[in-house]
């Protein structure tokens, strides 16, 4: 990625990050419950599938990815 971009992203962020401190109708609880609901249903997806461990922990990696979720 370049460095510019990295940039533009950062400081786009930071400007949604303070506009949403403001915004009174934002429900951060009810949109992070769906996504984390949804991504448990996937996971759950996941662990139903006949594969090796390696190859679930690497779907679930994967996912958290998707999400945008450090893995670490």
């Amino acid at each position: 990625m370049n460095i510019k971009s990295e940039l533009l992203r950062r400081s786009v962020s930071d400007m949604v990050c303070r506009e949403l401190e403001y915004y009174t109708e934002f429900d951060e609880n009810k949109i992070a419950d769906s996504t984390a609901i949804e991504i448990v249903g996937r996971i759950q997806e996941i662990l139903k599938k006949d594969n090796s461990d390696f190859e679930i922990v690497e779907e679930i990696v994967c996912l958290f990815e998707e999400y945008k979720i450090d893995s670490g």
